[in-house]
């Protein structure tokens, strides 16, 4: 794989399930290794849980690894969870203002106007999982 095309984060395995690993990463925004973070508000570290599922090498809890996928995944996730829900919501406010409804109204319509999209997501998790593949390194 071309490393130039592919995200990558260290994090430890912290469960495993047969061939399925879960491993943990901290996630640091930019701004959370600034010498000021103090003094700012907008520094930003979360952990989050990655399932890596057809695990082929021998990996233990408290393992370091390095996980990897596509950046093209990666895209897929930020349309997923970010462009398109922006676009239902712009499109249904935009119509909604057109049909002169109030502010209130057009507003709570538009956040509404997800639910059925997230709930779509959240039916179609696994088929969606399936799509998302990484791929760990261990880290020597």
């Amino acid at each position: 794989m071309d490393s130039s095309k592919e995200v990558s984060h260290t994090g430890s395995v912290v469960k495993i399930e047969g061939r399925t690993v879960f491993v943990k990463i901290v996630n640091v925004s930019a701004c959370a290794s600034c010498h000021a973070k103090g003094a700012c508000s907008a520094a930003d570290t979360s952990e989050k849980i990655i399932e890596v599922s057809n695990v082929e090498q021998n990996v233990e809890i408290g393992q370091k690894v390095k996980l990897s996928c596509k950046e093209t995944q990666g895209m897929k996730a930020i349309l997923f969870g970010y462009i398109i829900p922006f676009f239902i919501l712009l499109t249904v406010l935009i119509i909604l203002t057109v049909m002169e409804q109030s502010e209130q109204t057009a507003g709570l319509g538009a956040l509404l106007s997800l639910v059925p999209y997230y709930v779509g997501l959240f039916l179609f998790r696994e088929k969606i999982k399936k799509s998302f593949s990484f791929r760990i390194e261990e880290i020597l």
